[in-house]
């Protein structure tokens, strides 16, 4: 029974290390230890003592993001393709291990865990999802859900970029996460945290690119290429 267990858990490791290398292949990744220097600008809901005082702060963000040539979207204006993303992968993410223990620590909001709810979301200001992100910012080109967990705030930032050619279209998803440096230390700084939180994001926004892809019911050989190879 032990070689059997210890068998399992060596495959499902192997399993997980080799998801995470291939989204890391597949997607432009990077994580930082502070802020990027037009995240501050960008980002229009960051309290205005973290990108002033930043040194105050520990601080750690992220970003996985995959370009798509617009000709392989469906022809439907990007703002409400950003909006089709965030209800796909706000639903797939409801269904994952980390949504049920937010869903477990989580009094109230637990109607905003429900895929029907979630899928009638616009995600307009103030909007709750999930339990613990609420929408904090609204652009056309982006959202940005605010999170806290006692002294850990953070941002959960889904938009897109297009391209200077007008051809291109670059989904990105970004996470900001800090405290203040004497009230401990950020969950993404364990290191077990960070694989399982890459995990999550890359796969959701691989899968999410994909999805938007197939929303028009088409699977030409030039989407399946793309969804293949990335």
């Amino acid at each position: 029974m032990i070689v059997l267990l210890a068998s399992l858990l060596t495959s499902v490791l192997a399993t997980l290390y080799f998801t995470h290398r291939s989204l890391r292949l597949t997607l432009h990744a990077h994580h930082e230890r502070t802020l990027p220097p037009s995240t501050s600008t960008r980002i229009t809901s960051l309290p205005a003592d973290l990108t002033h005082s930043p040194e105050k702060y520990s601080i750690f963000y992220d970003q996985a993001s995959r370009p798509v040539p617009r000709r392989l979207l469906p022809d439907i204006p990007l703002p409400e393709l950003l909006t089709a993303l965030l209800r796909r992968n706000m639903t797939a993410f409801s269904h994952f291990p980390q949504a049920w223990l937010l869903r477990l620590n989580c009094p109230t909001e637990r109607g905003s865990f429900c895929s029907s709810y979630i899928q009638k979301l616009e995600f307009g200001q103030g909007e709750c999802v999930c339990g613990v992100y609420r929408v904090a910012a609204r652009e056309d080109d982006r959202v940005e859900l605010e999170m806290s967990r006692g002294n850990v705030a953070g941002r959960l930032v889904i938009g897109y970029v297009v391209g200077k050619d007008r051809e291109t279209v670059t989904f990105s998803n970004e996470t900001v996460m800090w405290c203040r440096r004497d009230e401990g230390k950020l969950p993404l700084e364990n290191r077990v945290v960070r694989f399982f939180h890459e995990m999550t994001a890359w796969w959701l926004m691989d899968s999410g690119v994909c999805y938007l892809m197939d929303m028009d019911g088409s699977e030409g050989e030039e989407k399946l290429a793309f969804g293949k190879n990335g």
